[in-house]
């Protein structure tokens, strides 16, 4: 955890000191965004009330365009060296992905109050009623623009044509954002409720986070699978998988648990060829799966639990050192989600479907390794204490039976 935020300070400092040298953001792109707001007026002529009534929509027009530039800048002046740098000093992708973001909602939170002095006098020059709630709609119009232009640009690296792709990415998925903060602006102006387009931001905000979250995971999980070298455990694993590719058979042996990986690892060889990399594959991908799932817990943790959850598996040193690694952890992780999920759904719906889930998940674990004796263990304590519990509640047809019942329990 210290390792990420650690690193995310420093990506932001390295972010803010090269805007503070080359002044991009306040010697160009405010300049040019306020002579941006200042046209407007001049194209069709000096209507109050038409001006009033469009002021909002060119603003934030204006701040989502020119925020595109904003959010993608730092990350398109990175040259593969500076970004190889940074991974030898010992910053993660993850921490890189976060300090950017944050690095440039500042960025953008700068742009956009600067901006708003100009808009006020310009298209609203007897003032905004709530005002004060701008600063709450800038703040998050530039998280929701700072994570989308992020997540653009990262998945963008090493493409030829990024400058014309990342934008093209960001426009149409930023819609939700402008129109939320273009109702929220006007509404305010006329005293009227806002606070539905307020949830639309933040669920927008929420979702990007959520993304945020999963590229960081692939990232993470996936970056350089190749480098490290293979420990004795991956090695036995990797062996006898690459010999039941090449069509020499498999024999189960318990001192290397179930077969359940050996046939992933030797699926990916036969997908993409054996090599360090490509044993890995398998447990990377049930790495970010385990993190993907945990949104659907969201109904018994909430949203923000299970975004919280879901950052914690990200960062946790066990299971990013296991969703790297050829062996069954990973695995059990994505499995024992899978159970408990079963379960707690069949609960709330008696839908068969669920039990088939939990069938799938238990026999797979079982495939997997020897904990599923052990989750298996957990998981009829608990049914059988929820059954014991909702005896214990039913009506007994005396209060005697119901204590021996309690002691005999």
């Amino acid at each position: 955890m210290s390792g990420l935020l650690r690193g995310a300070g420093t990506v932001i400092r390295k972010d803010l000191l090269a805007e503070g040298r080359a002044g991009e953001v306040l010697r160009v792109t405010i300049p040019f965004g306020a002579l941006a707001l200042l046209l407007f007026p001049l194209s069709i002529n000096t209507n109050f009330a038409v001006l009033r009534q469009i002021g909002p929509g060119i603003y934030w027009a204006i701040v989502l365009l020119f925020g595109i530039l904003v959010t993608l800048r730092a990350t398109a002046a990175d040259s593969p060296q500076c970004r190889d740098l940074l991974l030898l000093s010992g910053v993660q992708p993850a921490s890189i992905f976060l300090g950017r973001t944050a690095a440039g909602s500042v960025l953008l939170l700068l742009f956009e109050l600067v901006l708003a002095p100009v808009m006020v006098v310009f298209y609203s020059p007897d003032g905004i009623a709530g005002w004060p709630w701008l600063f709450v709609l800038a703040a998050l119009v530039a998280v929701g623009l700072s994570t989308l232009g992020t997540l653009a640009a990262t998945l963008s690296i090493g493409l030829r044509t990024r400058s014309a792709i990342a934008p093209l990415l960001v426009a149409p998925l930023a819609a939700p954002i402008l129109l939320a903060a273009t109702e929220t602006t006007d509404l305010l102006g006329s005293g009227q409720g806002i606070i539905r387009w307020i949830l639309l931001l933040v669920a927008m905000d929420l979702a990007l986070i959520i993304a945020g979250i999963l590229v960081a995971a692939v990232l993470t999980r996936f970056y350089d699978l190749e480098s490290r070298v293979m420990s004795h455990d991956e090695s036995l694993h990797t062996f006898y998988s690459w010999e039941y590719s090449e069509g020499r058979g498999y024999q189960h042996t318990p001192l290397m648990h179930g077969p359940l990986q050996f046939h992933l690892v030797a699926l990916s060889y036969f997908l993409f060829g054996d090599s360090d990399a490509t044993a890995r594959i398998p447990v990377a991908l049930a790495g970010v799966a385990a993190i993907a799932l945990v949104w659907v817990f969201r109904r018994w943790l909430g949203k923000t639990g299970a975004m919280v959850t879901a950052g914690l598996l990200l960062i946790s040193p066990f299971m990013l050192y296991y969703s790297r690694y050829v062996r069954n952890d990973a695995y059990v992780v994505l499995l024992g989600l899978l159970m408990f999920w079963a379960v707690f759904r069949y609960f709330e719906t008696r839908e068969t479907r669920w039990l088939y889930l939990l069938s799938i998940a238990l026999a797979l674990h079982f495939a997997t390794k020897e904990t599923s004796f052990l989750y298996t263990a957990q998981l009829l304590v608990f049914l059988a204490g929820l059954f014991a519990w909702r005896l214990y509640d039913e009506q007994w047809r005396s209060e005697g039976l119901r204590r021996l019942f309690l002691a005999g329990v």
